[in-house]
């Protein structure tokens, strides 16, 4: 036991128990009850009152503090406000005590739990047949079981009257049998004696509502409003509509927060709107507090509250509703720009912005249009009054995106705002950087594909170079030389002449990785000629990589002339190291003296013109060897050719993808 408020230790009680299953102290903290493994019930006297010790007012107990026991116990539960009172759950028996020094109240058979003990009434619950039960529990799965006590009053009231009874109860502090005397005198209509009994309990609201009720003549509604005061609500409500009172009843709901009730009782008559709309927001707040978003809006909706119902459409993941929703706003209501910041925020751009500018937030909606770089509706917005703003964002976002290394997503905003030529541009240096790093050669063929796309589509538009130009006060010049230097960088390296033919690109990636597989499949001979065709992409592929991968594999097909070319062609590279000069002369020097640097036979004119002069022809997409005199098939988006007799079961273009027809 501790002292308050300085929380001192005043004293320890051992318990010569094991295997505690329940402890639990009275309402006053002067008993201690517990329950162990062998379900024998103990009461300890925990506080005793020491009428010498007048500075603590409270000792300790003494050594064996034990009041009380008794077998087969297996639930107890102090009562609430009697701090000797308890109930006790012996097998299938409810035992009630006043006392633990007297006999129990006549015992109750009962299979359900305890739930609670207080005023002389134990409230049991029927856990098995509510865990049995598919739906919510009844109402008669909780029985209330009163005492001895509380049954002899309420008999001694049928017996003998009020009179009798209060000259008995004159000198009783029970405020549990007061209680009882006050409820059934208001059920008799005995207002003077309910009015006794509520003074006795000191209870005010019980007065008022004596006085309220006495001055209304109708008896009947006197028994209705007593229903009501005694919480009895379906009583109350028919008495209400046997006096043809509907109105009174759905009052009497709307008091105590019932608005399902509500709602059947004013559908019921006509002309109640305002109540009908008033109960379906506070049905909508019921399913709200309890996270039922769906239900919420339904009852939302029909009561107009729209912007509860925008919110728990929105919780809700049910955007089509919410779009019907924005079809019922008219221009300029506040809700249309609540319903704009949440399309903005899950990317429906079209319906943000609508709702901005119905809402008349045209900066809001340009604001939108940045956040989703939707740069299209972004100048469309601006009609070029903010035209300067909306450069200089895009410039702004494309620069943070490069610098960040995120090309791609700079990609996506060029793409977005209609700036094919940039995008175009970036996606060739993407494709160049990844093939430079032998990354991946099939992902820059891909890439260069989306460029090759991207061109076409540029050139569509009348070959309109749209890099962002900033001419106002808001433009940021260090982010534009740092977006141009990008660009910059891939003149030189032969990037932009995809102008010239979009798909060479692509091809020269095709080609390349088409031989790296003949190699790896050991068909020399196929590589050789596929490396040859790719020696017109000096331009774009790394002519080092080329001409070395030539050197080996017409080493290993026995094409020794085509090797010995091929090696003068990796001498001949401007800016070669020193280093790498000395290891060609010795790899020449390896292969030529043991073999001669002569052809098995004469090279055909389109691999020995390619290979020479970089003149182009047309090989095949699937074998990489030259179209001379057999049927090709052309594709129609790339333009390339493909063999029939290489075609066999394929049904989409080996270059660009596309479905064949």
């Amino acid at each position: 036991r501790y002292s308050l408020p300085n929380i001192i230790l005043e004293h320890k009680y051992e318990l010569n128990i094991q295997s505690v299953r329940k402890l639990v102290v009275n309402c006053n903290s002067t008993k201690l009850g517990t329950v162990d493994s062998n379900n024998i019930l103990r009461i300890y006297n925990t506080f005793i009152k020491d009428h010498k010790a007048t500075s603590k007012g409270w000792v300790s107990a003494a050594k064996n503090p034990c009041l009380f026991e008794r077998k087969d116990v297996w639930d107890m539960k102090w009562d609430e406000q009697k701090p000797e009172m308890f109930v006790a759950m012996e097998k299938l028996r409810v035992l009630l005590f006043q006392d633990c020094m007297e006999d129990p109240d006549d015992p109750i058979l009962s299979n359900g739990y305890l739930m609670r003990c207080n005023n002389l009434e134990v409230t049991v619950a029927m856990v098995d047949e509510m865990t049995a039960s598919k739906g919510a529990p009844k109402k008669n799965m909780v029985h209330r079981i009163e005492s001895i006590a509380l049954q002899s009053m309420r008999e001694s009231i049928l017996t003998s009257g009020f009179d009798q009874t209060l000259t008995t109860m004159k000198k009783s502090t029970d405020t549990r049998l007061w209680r009882l005397i006050a409820e059934t005198a208001l059920e008799s209509l005995e207002f003077k004696v309910a009015q006794m009994a509520f003074a006795k309990l000191e209870d005010y609201r019980g007065i008022s509502f004596i006085k309220q009720i006495s001055s209304l003549g109708d008896k009947m509604r006197q028994r209705a409003e007593v229903s009501s005061f005694l919480e009895r609500y379906s009583d109350t409500e028919a008495l209400y509509q046997e006096m043809d009172r509907t109105d009174l009843a759905i009052q009497l709901y709307t008091n105590i927060n019932y608005p399902f009730r509500v709602v059947q009782l004013a559908q019921k008559d006509p002309g109640n709107d305002k109540i009908l709309q008033k109960a379906w927001h506070q049905i909508g707040l019921f399913y709200f507090e309890r996270f039922d978003w769906t239900r919420a809006a339904k009852f939302f909706l029909q009561s107009r509250s729209m912007q509860e119902a925008a919110e728990c459409l929105y919780r809700a993941n049910d955007f089509k509703a919410l779009e019907k929703l924005e079809k019922q706003l008219d221009n300029g209501s506040p809700m249309l720009s609540k319903l704009g910041k949440m399309f903005q925020s899950i990317g429906m751009h079209k319906k943000a912005i609508l709702c901005l500018s119905r809402a008349g937030e045209n900066k809001a909606a340009l604001d939108a249009c940045f956040a989703l770089n939707e740069w299209n509706e972004a100048l469309r917005l601006s009609k070029g009054k903010n035209s300067d703003e909306v450069e200089c964002a895009l410039a702004k976002k494309v620069n943070q995106s490069i610098e960040s290394g995120q090309i791609l997503q700079a990609v996506a905003i060029f793409r977005k705002a209609g700036k094919t030529a940039a995008s175009t541009k970036l996606l060739s240096q993407i494709a160049q950087d990844i093939g430079h790093r032998r990354s991946s050669l099939v992902l820059s063929k891909k890439i260069l594909i989306l460029a090759a796309l991207e061109a076409e589509q540029f050139s569509k538009n009348g070959f309109k170079i749209a890099i962002p130009k900033v001419k106002s006060r808001l433009s940021v010049d260090p982010m534009r030389r740092s977006f141009e230097s990008f660009l910059s960088k891939s003149e030189g390296t032969g990037t932009f002449r995809m102008f010239d033919n979009v798909w060479n690109g692509a091809a020269a990636y095709h080609y390349y990785s088409l031989a790296h597989r003949q190699l790896y499949q050991g068909n020399f001979d196929a590589a050789m000629k596929t490396v040859i065709r790719c020696c017109e992409y000096e331009d774009i592929l790394d002519k080092g990589k080329i001409y070395s991968m030539l050197v080996f594999v017409s080493y290993r097909n026995g094409w020794f002339g085509v090797c010995s070319r091929a090696l003068v062609k990796l001498e001949t590279i401007p800016n070669i190291s020193r280093e790498e000069l000395n290891s060609l002369h010795d790899v020449s020097y390896a292969i030529f003296s043991r073999q001669v640097p002569v052809d098995p036979e004469r090279l055909k004119d389109p691999y020995a013109s390619c290979f020479e002069k970089g003149k182009s022809y047309d090989a095949c997409t699937v074998s990489g060897r030259a179209i001379m005199g057999e049927y090709a098939f052309q594709c129609e988006r790339c333009g390339y050719h493909m063999i029939i007799s290489e075609k066999n079961d394929r049904q989409s273009c080996p270059l660009c993808y596309v479905k064949l027809k």
